[in-house]
């Protein structure tokens, strides 16, 4: 659903296609590689990416909790309005003769994907398959405009240090870019609400689901916690109908937190 968690999930498999410090190390160091000459390693079945999602995103399963005072005890207040597709604006890009606004959407079962390109009020969505972000994709932002959007991994820093490629193809003319995956997190930390809980930081993002029998904005909408910790990071998507209104409910993140909902605020609290 969100540009970075995504990208972090397609960098984190891309990392393992690329080439082992091991691979690197029996290679004496005046030898003259061919171009285009890529190392490869075994797949870990762990970071496959969607629509297995793998180890990447969990499940939050939330349950009734215990009624508490959670308004006095929460650690957090999130203002749904305000934080509602934030995620959307993340990247400001020229692409062909005109600035896109760049980001990325999901359907409610978080299996498939889609770029957002909004100008204004005007919003275009083009399914994204994050396994082939890897060897490269064209990405067909209106009709005569379209980018190649690829990932290319660091493997000494595949997380931070990892690059999105945004090349003009198929005719288009328009400027290329190169963003750093750190500089993608970065921006989206700045955009979501971020909070603390039980020594961990997590950021929250919350979203309008596409509808994947139309490829459209829905009616529903979603939460995405994000647990960043390097290779280590986490998300945990929740569907916001399984928050019913103002009953407290216990979901299990990195640690169990309670959260509780109403029209406009999520109370977010811990469990002790």
């Amino acid at each position: 659903m969100k540009l970075a968690a995504l990208l972090l999930s397609a960098t984190l498999t891309g990392a393992w296609a690329s080439p082992s410090f091991e691979s690197l190390a029996s290679i004496p160091f005046n030898t003259r590689l061919p171009a285009g000459w890529q190392f490869s390693r075994p797949q870990r079945p762990a970071l496959e990416p969607a629509p297995e999602r793998g180890d990447f995103f969990g499940d939050t399963k939330p349950k009734p909790a215990p009624e508490l005072d959670q308004w006095n005890q929460a650690v957090a207040r999130i203002d749904l309005a305000s934080q509602l597709d934030r995620h959307q604006t993340m990247l400001h890009l020229q692409l062909g003769p005109s600035v896109w606004q760049v980001g990325v959407a999901g359907d409610a079962a978080f299996k498939r994907y889609y770029f957002t390109f909004r100008q204004g009020s005007r919003v275009h969505l083009a399914p994204l398959d994050i396994g082939r972000l890897r060897s490269g994709v064209d990405i067909e932002i209106e009709p005569g405009l379209v980018y190649n959007f690829k990932i290319s991994p660091n493997i000494f820093d595949p997380v931070r240090r990892s690059t999105l490629k945004l090349r003009p193809a198929r005719g288009t003319s328009g400027r290329s870019h190169d963003i750093k995956t750190g500089d993608i997190l970065d921006a989206a930390r700045a955009l979501s609400f971020v909070f603390s809980a039980e020594d961990a930081e997590y950021w929250v993002f919350y979203g309008t689901d596409v509808d994947p029998s139309t490829g459209q904005f829905g009616s529903s909408r979603s939460l995405l916690f994000v647990r960043y910790d390097g290779l280590n990071s986490r998300a945990w998507p929740l569907a916001e109908d399984a928050l019913p209104l103002a009953q407290a409910m216990r979901v299990q993140l990195s640690s169990p937190l309670i959260l509780t909902r109403t029209p406009s605020e999520l109370a977010i609290a811990p469990t002790r």
